[in-house]
């Protein structure tokens, strides 16, 4: 009976370390996740405000330019929230 308990336990240590490697794995890219929606966030934020400094200066193609980097990081924003379940899909 000792040497099953010692056998069960080794495995259930065993099931442990292997479940604790994925969940760390697992946080580790949901942290990825998020740090780049926020980051992302802000290059949108920065671009709008560009955008819209460009269009009061009479920049028209800069301004169009800054807009399309706004859009384009605001659409990797929300894929990156919602794949980290910021957002529900």
């Amino acid at each position: 009976m000792s040497n099953r308990l010692l056998r069960d336990s080794f495995q259930i240590n065993k099931s442990i370390v292997a479940n604790q490697a994925a969940l760390d794995e697992a946080q580790a890219e949901y942290d990825s996740l998020v740090a780049s929606a926020i980051i992302e966030g802000l290059i949108t934020l920065i671009a709008t405000i560009g955008a819209i400094a460009s269009l009061v200066a009479g920049e028209g193609p800069l301004a169009v330019e800054l807009g399309l980097t706004a859009g384009e990081n605001f659409a990797k924003m929300i894929a990156d929230a919602v794949a980290a379940n910021k957002l529900p899909a």
